[in-house]
């Protein structure tokens, strides 16, 4: 009777063992998708072969995570333009995470109206939140490489409101900015664009830097 008992037992415990190893491996082979909302940055991210959007997603793929890519980045947008086209180039595709990196255009084009900023921030990610999307924000990257300059000191108050934001909504924050200090720093040649073209849009070394932030960030979560 015993021996009945400890069979009884083994099988439960293997079958739910295997239940849930099933459930494990259809979850990790199941694709991931998700959508990348921004502005010039986000759409070069994807259209060049080197772009962080494009890379992220063969990186994660090359690591056996299947990806189904949502690029949502438009040239000039700023904060404004993205709450009101969330709804269609993001939410109704059902993304599992959303990549959002904006705020460049209103610092280009509407200092003067930083709260306008900070609403629509808090509006794009109720939004996200309300349709059950886990958000990783990328903070504003840099102009120029004279990171002193007023412009960069403008994008350090936005950041600041960036990061302020997300401890207190318990979201997912990533550095950009400190990143791109640090190695224009660390290089000793600044009169070339290093992480830019053109000061603002990202070269290839540039993208990287992102494509490794937002990788480890994402397998870390996975």
């Amino acid at each position: 009777m015993k021996k009945i008992f400890v069979c009884v037992i083994s099988l439960i415990l293997f079958f739910i063992a295997g239940f849930v190893s099933g459930k494990i491996q259809t979850k990790n082979s199941m694709p991931l998708r998700i959508a990348f909302l921004g502005d010039s940055i986000t759409d070069l991210g994807w259209s060049e072969d080197f772009g962080y959007v494009k890379q992220t997603v063969k990186e994660l793929q090359e690591k056996g995570i299947k990806v189904i890519p949502v690029p949502a980045g438009i040239w000039g947008h700023r904060t404004q333009d993205m709450l009101e086209r969330i709804d269609n180039d993001v939410i109704k595709y059902y993304p599992d995470i959303m990549v959002f990196m904006g705020g460049i255009n209103d610092v280009i084009h509407q200092r003067e109206r930083f709260d306008d900023f900070k609403s629509n921030i808090k509006q794009i990610i109720d939004k996200a939140k309300a349709n059950n999307i886990k958000i990783i924000m990328l903070n504003l990257t840099v102009m120029t490489n004279d990171i002193y300059s007023e412009d960069n000191k403008e994008i350090d108050k936005y950041n600041e409101f960036l990061s302020e934001f997300a401890k207190k909504e318990n979201i997912k924050l990533i550095d950009v900015n400190s990143a791109f200090k640090e190695e224009i720093k660390r290089v000793e040649d600044a009169n070339d664009y290093i992480l830019t073209t053109d000061g603002l849009h990202l070269n290839e070394k540039g993208n990287k830097i992102i494509t490794d932030l937002l990788v480890k960030e994402i397998i870390r979560n996975r």
